[in-house]
């Protein structure tokens, strides 16, 4: 998806006759600009948990000589944009396209693909724009979903921090330590085996701002499971075409304005 500000098509010609290239080409730079920030101003107003993948896809302003481009690449954020059919995220996650090894799929005994997935959860009060905050998913599901959400949090802060050595699953029916129990919280939905926030761990990094804290979960996704990992169908945002309404009426009056201060 690109929108593609061509000033012929934006503009009268009889503002155009009054300005030189150089001149033209001031005022589409600040029209793109405001074109962008009206895009992105829009996925920051409606969009949650998919805006840090939406905006990290949406791409800076290209300039050229009478025209400007704006472009939001990639799947996921297409879909997000345009809207999407029902999805079997097993296509996916465990399609051929999926390599099999560490960061990819695995191969069971019996010949089925499977995968772990790891999901983050930031602490409560955020804003959830890179996953939802802990108790917000059970928001007008059960009574209190903020108050349960902190006393998760307290008891994931407790948590020894795992490193990449104790995220390896030992084998037999053991859990290994440094992981939330399940039964913290009710399960979300029927189908779920346990509550979204079983398993939870405590991870840290160092970088020089700092110690960053992150808690994430993990969850297995399995060809020979057909229940769950169905991704309803999307609504589409059309971002862009609100974008380009925006550039339909905001375009003529910059250059009225430009004209205005040249002849004052």
């Amino acid at each position: 998806m690109l929108i593609e500000i061509d000033i012929p098509d934006v503009v009268p010609a009889e503002l155009l006759d009054v300005l030189d290239a150089e001149s033209v080409q001031i005022v589409l730079a600040d029209i793109a600009a405001s074109a962008y920030n009206h895009w992105l101003g829009l996925a920051n107003k409606y969009l949650h948990t998919s805006l840090a993948d939406y905006t990290r896809a949406l791409q800076e302003v290209q300039l050229m000589p009478g025209v400007a481009v704006i472009a939001l690449v990639g799947q996921p954020a297409n879909m997000i944009e345009n809207g999407a059919d029902i999805v079997d995220l097993r296509d996916w996650l465990l399609g051929p396209r999926v390599p099999e090894g560490p960061g990819g799929k695995r191969r069971a005994k019996d010949g089925h693909f499977y995968r772990s997935i790891p999901f983050r959860h930031q602490t409560p009060g955020t804003e959830g724009t890179q996953a939802p905050a802990m108790g917000d998913p059970y928001r007008g599901v059960v009574a209190g979903a903020r108050d349960l959400g902190q006393d998760v949090y307290k008891k994931a802060q407790k948590l020894a921090a795992t490193t990449a050595k104790t995220l390896q699953r030992p084998r037999g029916e053991g859990r290994y330590p440094g992981r939330l129990p399940p039964g913290t919280m009710p399960k979300l939905k029927e189908h779920h085996k346990t509550d979204i926030y079983d398993g939870m761990i405590r991870q840290e990094a160092a970088y020089k701002e700092g110690v960053q804290t992150t808690y994430s979960t993990f969850r297995t996704i399995s060809e020979a499971v057909p229940e769950g990992w169905i991704r309803p169908p999307t609504n589409p945002r059309h971002f862009a075409k609100r974008t380009q309404d925006f550039i339909a009426r905001m375009a003529p009056k910059a250059f009225q304005a430009f004209v205005g201060q040249i002849g004052g």
